[in-house]
């Protein structure tokens, strides 16, 4: 769940700052001054949206808002729960939910009354990609790690999933802009210091799974009252953040996970085997130069499976490959609207041996079942 506390640290910042200019236009226009609550992010695929605990004084929003809707959709649900808020400390009652005092409030800070929020609703500000795909890409990916999969039908799985991932991508590339949604997603752990290897993983996610990878920085002491990290009070901690379209996104989150994972587990593996032979780890072998080999080794798998993938494609379009371009202009785009002052930043290698051993583990690396998000696309309920 390390990935979900990362999303909450980073959403809860962002609710921060809506919430002060929500707060600063109700001051401007009634004179009416707010007590700042605590923020929290409710797990993906309820059916509640957001709602407001008065007796905690928390407003939490659901978690999907953040993964599936452009950023208009979080003001638009805030608004809402920011209205009860209102009710309940400036007008002093706590009455009926959705009475007329809460149109009063709403109607002070631009919100909207209605309890339910419909799809057709929610679908202004959402994307036109279609979510099916991603669920059938993951269950390939799932296959290509079963038990009883050989390992030739592992091989056949991943190429599979890759060229769907491709197919898709080419197939949507020439959408209409504002059918397009592309949006941030912070993914993994929150560190106070980056292990370099983890650049491996999202040098992956770039050159294979149609997204970009930042790392950027949050503040931790600013969200939570009362929470702590590592036992630290306002720590400036670092963590990844991915930017795409919602579908790849999912997709290359999943990709994240399960690559973190599966080297963890092997680099365990690695430091059981050399002590199992009297080998010492310390001073010889380090975990940065093993991971690196692992997923460099990987990359290099996937890089002779896109090669094939992209021959398929050629004989069944009659184009030439290199006729076919993967990128898009405007992912390009948006990011660099997204992210106006970026910084490379390179990782030095490590002098320790590993990466070989890495390396061959890489190329034989399965994708594992990953962690993902659901979503419900009945009724959205606003407390």
């Amino acid at each position: 769940m390390d990935s979900f506390k990362t999303q909450q640290a980073v959403w809860c910042k962002t609710l921060l700052k809506i919430y002060s200019k929500i707060e600063k236009d109700l001051y401007d226009s009634s004179n009416k001054k707010l007590k700042t609550p605590t923020f929290d992010i409710s797990s993906s695929g309820g059916k509640t949206l957001g709602f407001w605990n008065a007796e905690k004084r928390v407003i939490a929003i659901s978690a999907d808002i953040f993964l599936y809707y452009d950023k208009k959709a979080i003001d638009f649900i805030l608004r809402h729960e920011v209205a009860h808020q209102i009710v309940n400390e400036i007008f002093n009652t706590h009455g009926k939910p959705h009475g007329e005092l809460l149109k009063k409030a709403c109607k002070m800070i631009g919100a909207d009354y209605h309890a339910t929020v419909t799809k057709e609703e929610l679908a202004q500000f959402a994307s036109s990609n279609n979510r099916d795909d991603v669920s059938k890409i993951k269950k390939i990916l799932a296959k290509a790690n079963c038990e009883g999969a050989s390992e030739k039908e592992a091989e056949s799985f991943l190429k599979k999933a890759q060229s769907l991932m491709i197919k898709y991508n080419l197939e949507h590339k020439d959408l209409d802009d504002h059918k397009k949604l592309f949006l941030p997603r912070p993914v993994g752990k929150l560190f106070k210091s980056t292990p370099a290897y983890y650049y491996e993983i999202t040098a992956i996610l770039r050159k294979h799974y149609f997204v970009k990878a930042i790392r950027c920085s949050t503040f931790v002491k600013d969200l939570y009252g009362q929470w702590r990290m590592n036992g630290i009070p306002g720590n400036n901690m670092k963590y990844f953040e991915l930017f795409g379209e919602t579908s790849n996104l999912d997709i290359a989150e999943y990709i994240f996970l399960s690559l973190e994972r599966e080297g963890e587990s092997l680099w365990e593996e690695f430091k059981k085997e050399k002590k199992a032979m009297g080998v010492s780890i310390k001073g010889i072998f380090s975990k940065k130069a093993f991971l690196t080999g692992v997923y460099r080794g990987f990359s290099d798998k996937l890089d002779v499976s896109k090669e094939a993938v992209m021959e398929n494609i050629k004989k069944e379009t009659k184009h030439s490959t290199s006729l076919i371009s993967l990128n898009d202009p405007l992912l390009e785009e948006k990011y660099a609207e997204e992210y106006p002052s970026i910084s490379n930043i390179k990782s030095r290698g490590s002098s320790l041996g590993g990466y070989n051993s890495g390396f061959s583990q890489g190329q034989n690396l399965k994708i594992s079942q990953g962690v993902t998000s659901s979503n419900s696309n009945g009724p959205k309920y606003l407390n």
